[in-house]
């Protein structure tokens, strides 16, 4: 055999191997060089992956690249040669690395050399083989060293997370192609579909490893049948945000090398998406304020409390993205009220089991941020996301505010810090206008019966005149009140008016107004109604009077109304013709309605 050529065309190959991209090519130029020189079918290269298990590495036959087979050779040489029928295995034994096998089928040639020679073309082979692997490993790894100073350079760029997240992810799969790689995040990042993402809190609870590695932020290394699983921590200097599970089959060559680097890569990632955290969180905190001081502004614009809650419901679906938005007040029994301005859905029965829990909660823990509701109380809710914050005045919880969504684990902890500001400028100013609200009922009623006083009900009487085309007034005066008084004394004759006050309100519509008209005397306007209404309105009043005021006592009603068509009618006469009807009804008999506009019915 001439051996000075064999040696010579392998010497090329390695001179030749400056442009070749990968270890693959420069291999199964090397198996063509032997395939030819001896008049081989096959070969192919074993690595040892467990007692006596070899892994198929390399092979000019790609059916049996990647099997697995058991080989038990005893000898213990560097070099030793396994003759069988039809194949030849040459091994490559060293202390630092795992046995290697060289095996050739076919080639009769082989066959007729001797040990010396087979050894010689073992070591040969072996040594070409860990040259180029050498040579190879040394130009990849230099190139990734060169990736990963361009990752640096262009993560510390980019201001978005996602963004670093994905330039991360295409990185490791440019290196390293033939890796697994998952991205183990938490739930409120949305990368694309093409990057494979597990969800953090299921991965921790499920591998001891992944614990582990997130919350100490270190890396660790697990070990399998099938290779390694390395949970790879992407961290910044404040925090652990994520962990990259990385899985290394077992044929992969100088896993150490492969190992650190991809821990360095995670680390300049870890820091770019620290550092675009911040700035979108700087970036949030300036809106978050922005949208405080807009609010608080708003709000406070001396309001109705309808306005205020509206406003703020429309604010809270904006400001979060959610489906349903509501506030709750809580009654002196810790029994819930929902303000009208709240969404469609709390309106429906289907709310319900949803407040009752929230109220609960708020009542016991002072508030709620919920992932997925149905995983606590709803079974399969339609709504999942939840947070809801307490409304406190004075340190006393007075009711709360609550958003809905219906995917899971919508709501992130920003924004539930962002709700609680909102809520708390938007409580000050509910109490705010409630309070005013409160005063400016105060200066309208009369403080015996809670019914409006003279001058209001003037006001509405004469603003309806000029907005409506007719409207009717009943006059009421209790009979005989002055006998209640030398009887029972003021005290109860205070009750009277307050039970008629009372029996009046319940028999009126919301837009209807009762008033103190003077004295025992009250008075209605029933604003849009004719005549005939306001007579049945009046005997239902006279009757509902007599049959519940303790000590009994009756009254009497004076009706008249108005109509546009009547030009020449005005507020005044309307009370003229009202008291001269109540007068008549003294004069018939008390206890009873009397109307003087019979023509107007």
């Amino acid at each position: 055999m001439d051996w000075d050529h064999f040696e010579n065309l392998f010497f090329r190959l390695l001179m030749n191997d400056s442009d070749r991209q990968h270890f693959d090519g420069f291999i199964n130029e090397m198996f063509a060089i032997l395939i030819k020189a001896f008049n081989l079918q096959n070969v192919s290269i074993w690595k040892e992956i467990g007692s006596n298990l070899f892994l198929c590495q390399y092979s000019s036959n790609d059916d049996v690249k990647g099997a697995s087979k058991s080989f038990s050779f005893k000898d213990d040489e560097q070099f030793v040669v396994y003759k069988e029928k039809g194949r030849l295995f040459l091994q490559y034994s060293a202390e630092s690395s795992p046995k290697m096998l060289l095996e050739f089928r076919g080639g009769r040639v082989l066959h007729k050399l001797s040990n010396q020679q087979l050894e010689k073309i073992s070591k040969i082979c072996f040594a070409m083989f860990f040259h180029g692997k050498k040579l190879y490993l040394q130009k990849t790894l230099k190139e990734k060293y060169y990736q990963l100073f361009l990752l640096t350079d262009e993560l510390y760029s980019i201001m978005k997370e996602e963004e670093v997240l994905n330039k991360l992810y295409n990185t490791l799969r440019q290196m390293y192609p033939d890796l697994l790689c998952h991205f183990i995040l938490p739930m409120d990042y949305s990368l694309g579909h093409e990057i494979p993402v597990k969800n953090l809190e299921q991965e921790i609870d499920q591998y001891e490893e992944a614990m582990t590695a997130f919350l100490k932020g270190d890396m660790v290394v697990r070990s399998s049948s099938n290779g390694l699983y390395i949970y790879v921590p992407i961290a910044g200097r404040q925090g652990v945000y994520g962990l990259i599970d990385v899985h290394i089959p077992l044929h992969i060559e100088q896993i150490d090398d492969v190992i650190d680097m991809i821990e360095k890569v995670a680390k300049a990632g870890g820091k770019a998406l620290e550092n675009a955290k911040l700035y979108e969180q700087s970036k949030q905190h300036v809106n978050d304020l922005q949208l405080i001081n807009d609010t608080a502004r708003k709000i406070n614009k001396n309001l109705r409390i309808s306005d205020t809650m509206k406003y703020m419901v429309k604010r809270m679906l904006r400001s979060f993205s959610a489906d349903e938005a509501a506030f709750f007040i809580f009654d002196e029994n810790k029994k819930w009220n929902m303000l009208s301005e709240s969404t469609s859905f709390f309106h429906s029965d289907e709310s319900k089991a949803y407040v009752d829990w929230v109220a609960q909660n708020i009542l016991e823990q002072n508030s709620v941020f919920t992932g997925d509701i149905s995983n606590s109380i709803l079974g399969e809710a339609v709504y999942k996301s939840i947070m809801a914050v307490p409304m406190i005045d004075s340190e006393k919880i007075i009711g709360f505010a609550v958003v809905l969504r219906k995917e899971p684990y919508s709501f992130t902890f920003d924004m539930y810090k962002l709700m609680e500001s909102l809520v708390s400028h938007s409580t000050l100013a509910f109490t705010n206008s409630m309070l005013r609200e409160k005063l400016e009922l105060l200066v309208i009623t009369d403080p015996l019966t809670n019914l409006f006083n003279r001058k209001y009900f003037d006001e509405v009487v004469h603003q309806s005149f000029k907005e409506d085309q007719r409207g009717t007034l009943i006059l009421i005066d209790v009979d005989n009140f002055k006998q209640i008084n030398d009887t029972y004394g003021h005290q109860v004759g205070d009750k009277v008016l307050i039970q008629i006050a009372k029996t009046i309100r319940n028999n009126i519509r919301e837009e209807d107004v009762g008033a103190r008209w003077g004295g025992e005397e009250l008075a209605i306007y029933l604003p849009k109604v004719g005549l005939k209404i306001g007579c049945e309105v009046a005997n239902r009043i006279v009757s509902a009077v007599r049959k519940s005021t303790k000590p009994p006592v009756t009254v009497s009603c004076g009706v008249s109304c108005w109509d546009a068509a009547h030009k020449n009618d005005s507020p005044a006469l309307l009370f003229k013709r009202a008291d001269d009807a109540l007068y008549q009804a003294k004069r018939n008999g008390k206890n009873q309605v009397s109307v003087l506009d019979q023509e107007r019915a």
